[in-house]
């Protein structure tokens, strides 16, 4: 009876003493944003690997893909990645992606001239905090950079270099001209795109220079977007909105308005207009939802809010001779109400010199059309408005509208497009880079190619609403919905997906994935303003996360 007494207690003492253990050994969640320079200009976070995968399991568009793959899951089971989270017991390599917690930084986006072209440079990092010792995982991710090296270098050069007793891996592309660089201090793993990028994050890490966890926006922008339950999270601080804006200016605007000045009024108009922008991401329906949030200033929101006053939508699916790429619908009330509205909303927060150079802006928003004057022709148009990317390598959209006083926009279009093509009964403007034509109660305005594209199929009857393609249309009460084909990013997805299981993609892309692709919905992209500012939800296949994927798994080079 007392051996039996003492087994028992031994036993219990062992049970206790390994639940002790494992108590002990369970991760605890790092706010990765501690681990974040507080100037940096874009932060991004994901704080269970085995969540988003999980989630990307679920979606319609890898239930069709894996068979095609010849894939099972590609992962293990959610119930085995929890324990071996919880235990950290198991390869190493399971251990790290069922524990990691992952932030992604932009630091820096600089653009430097290449001939007569602009390229953008962003220096960055990713910071990978594995909960688990340095010397456990040291040996797989050295393995895993080199493989990552080798994938977008080619044949890249190494060196280890000790500095002050921190140990820096250095892969180089073969001109030198891009690197990946990391270190690994304690449990977390730090890599970025130059040396500068790894320094910037482990002074952070040290304590030696300010954190992005103690900015006040971040914190509200987590709770307003739901950052702790979602897949993933991403953040720009009112400060580095206006950053960004004069680092993409050259991009955005080319180098003679930003040389001309234009640059500085952009950047102040950003500082005064926009705040913070968030990011978050959630499954949803078989897909993923990205939910975007541009803050904007109390008085730009409520001169916006006539602009997005929506009129009852009935038939805005309009009628298109493919299809299309991309479709917008904007649902508005009075499309020159809301013209006037975004143009207020924007003039009332500049300086006079700002409001007459972005005024003259404004008046020529819609130049490229053969539209000198817009308001006069929006106030000839009717309440919805469409705009068309026929293909993904179409120049520019073809703006479709309904059409309030034909005379009178036939009048209008008599000024602006003097020339005509007979056999389609297309007017091109005098210099035949625009085109404009009036069929079945609708205006067509684009390209010249495009619009004799619409004109032609659609008179011949081969055009169709896209209310009748479910896969491209779902009603929405929207102000302003996007339809768009989200299969070039799906694409990228598998590719960066066979890449990440060490095999070459041009002997897996099939006409079967092909097929998949093409049975996939569209995204759909809903934007709204709330009281904080513009609000943009977007269902999609896979989400970001397909473009993300391209990113940790670059393609060969």
């Amino acid at each position: 009876m007392h051996l039996i007494r003492r087994i028992a207690i031994a036993v219990t003492f062992l049970l206790l003493a390994a639940f002790a253990f494992l108590w002990w050994n369970q991760p605890q969640k790092a706010d990765m944003s501690a681990y974040a320079p507080a100037d940096s200009l874009v932060y991004l976070e994901a704080n269970s690997l085995t969540n988003i995968s999980t989630a990307v399991a679920g979606t319609d568009a890898w239930s069709k893909l894996r068979p095609v793959l010849q894939s099972e899951n590609g992962w293990a089971g959610p119930t085995l990645l929890r324990l071996t989270r919880w235990t950290g017991m198991g390869p190493i390599q399971s251990v790290i992606i069922s524990r990691a917690q992952i932030a992604v930084v932009m630091l820096n986006l600089g653009a430097s001239e290449e001939g007569d072209s602009l390229k953008v440079r962003p220096e960055a990092a990713i910071l990978i905090e594995t909960h688990t010792s340095s010397r456990r995982i040291r040996g797989v991710i050295e393995e895993s950079l080199r493989k990552l090296a080798e994938s977008a270098f080619g044949a890249p050069s190494f060196k280890k270099v000790s500095t002050n007793g921190i140990e820096y891996l250095f892969w180089s592309s073969p001109s030198g001209t891009r690197q990946i660089v990391a270190t690994i201090a304690g449990s977390l793993v730090i890599v970025g795109n130059n040396e500068a990028a790894v320094n910037a994050c482990l002074a952070v890490r040290q304590g030696n220079l300010a954190r992005l966890s103690e900015n006040p926006e971040l914190k509200k922008m987590r709770g307003r977007l739901g950052a702790d339950e979602a897949l993933a999270f991403g953040f720009v601080s009112s400060a580095n909105t206006a950053r960004l804006a004069t680092l993409a200016a050259p991009v955005l605007l080319g180098r003679s308005q930003t040389e001309s000045g234009f640059g500085k009024i952009f950047s102040a108009a950003a500082t005064k207009i926009a705040g913070t922008i968030g990011w978050s991401a959630f499954p949803a329906n078989g897909g993923i939802e990205d939910r975007y949030l541009i803050s904007l200033q109390p008085a730009v929101v409520t001169r916006l809010r006539p602009a997005f006053a929506t009129k009852a939508t009935g038939d805005v699916a309009f009628v298109l001779p493919t299809t299309p790429h991309s479709v917008s619908l904007y649902s508005f009330a009075d499309p020159h109400i809301a013209w006037l509205s975004f143009e207020s909303a924007i003039l009332s927060q500049l300086d006079a010199l700002s409001a007459a150079v972005f005024s003259s802006l404004f008046k020529s928003a819609l130049f490229p059309y053969g539209i000198d004057d817009p308001e006069r022709f929006l106030n000839l148009v009717g309440p919805r408005l469409g705009t068309v990317r026929l293909t993904a390598i179409s120049e520019r959209s073809v703006v479709v509208s309904e059409v309030r006083n034909e005379a009178a926009l036939k009048q209008l279009l008599s000024e602006r497009f003097p020339k005509r093509t007979l056999q389609t009964s297309v007017a091109q403007t005098s210099d035949s880079e625009s085109a404009a034509a009036v069929v079945g109660g609708r205006l067509y305005l684009g390209s010249p190619a495009d619009v004799e594209t619409c004109v032609r199929q659609l008179t011949s009857g081969e055009a169709r609403s896209i209310a009748s393609d479910e896969r491209v249309f779902r009603s929405s009460t929207a102000p302003i919905a996007t339809y768009a084909d989200d299969s070039e990013r799906v694409r990228g997805f598998v590719a960066a997906i066979i890449r990440a299981s060490g095999k070459r993609e041009a002997g897996f892309m099939s006409d079967k994935i092909e097929a998949v692709l093409a049975s996939l919905p569209y995204a759909i992209t809903e934007t709204n303003l709330a009281d904080e500012g513009i609000e943009r939800r977007t269902r999609s296949p896979l989400g970001q996360f397909g473009a993300l994927s391209e990113v940790l798994f670059p393609a060969e080079r």
